[in-house]
């Protein structure tokens, strides 16, 4: 983001309110669907066929690399449009693979989704006030970049220990072990944690590994979404917006 960029976000005094409308609007372009129906694909193919199947109420999928690049390219409200669509999508798909189907773990994928959204979204990266110091050391491309790649690595940090660990493990054990929870006596607290150490262990097992696709692909890409817009707007005879 050139220096006139920065002062122009800078202008727009950044809000949430700001952040959600503007992402609300990039789905008046065209090419945000077509990204969006790629994306979802993409996360579609990821969800049902490269998955590890722990347990009834555990499965660990890569589709999160798709939904994450579309809260860099797109922020929060298209990120968590195509996060519905993926889930609703892959438990047709799965449908004799996984539990019945419940709006509660969707209302947590779509937390995540915003959370991802508000945490990722490209037009807002500068506003953190350390862009620039790297920028000092770094190209403005390279910083751009690294900078996607070190707030994947938060997001998604953040995302397995709240929504995976903590929201979806409360969720699954209320709709499909004890719908007392999380008012229980201590004896039913004891199966629940023996319910979610497996859930704990493999999700923190995962999580190195998961951190490191998203520093390396996050970045990737949004340089290659970079280099198809531009390419487009130079056959068109435009200037690219970035």
């Amino acid at each position: 983001m050139s220096e006139k960029s920065r002062k122009n976000t800078k202008k727009r005094k950044i809000s949430l309110k700001a952040l959600f409308a503007d992402s609300a609007r990039e789905l008046l372009s065209v090419k945000t669907f077509v990204m969006l129906v790629l994306m979802t694909a993409g996360a579609v193919v990821l969800g049902s066929n490269y998955k590890m199947v722990v347990n009834d109420d555990l499965r660990v999928s890569f589709s999160f690399i798709c939904i994450m690049a579309v809260a860099v390219l797109y922020g929060p409200v298209p990120c968590m449009l195509m996060n519905a669509v993926t889930d609703i999508v892959t438990y047709l798909l799965d449908k004799n693979e996984i539990r019945d189907y419940s709006p509660a773990i969707l209302s947590v994928k779509l937390i995540v989704s915003c959370f991802y959204g508000v945490m990722l979204y490209k037009r807002y990266y500068g506003n953190f006030g350390y862009l620039k110091r790297m920028e000092e050391f770094f190209p403005e491309c390279v910083a751009e970049n690294l900078d996607i790649a070190v707030r994947s690595v938060f997001a998604r940090t953040g995302a397995v220990l709240v929504g995976n660990i903590v929201l979806n493990s409360a969720v699954l054990y209320r709709l499909y072990r004890n719908s007392k929870f999380p008012i229980m006596s201590g004896g039913e607290w004891r199966n629940f944690f023996r319910w979610f150490k497996p859930r704990f262990e493999t999700n923190m097992k995962m999580l190195p590994f998961e951190l490191l696709i998203v520093f390396m692909f996050i970045p990737i890409i949004n340089i290659i979404y970079m280099l198809v817009c531009r390419g487009f707007r130079q056959l068109c005879g435009g200037k690219t917006k970035n």
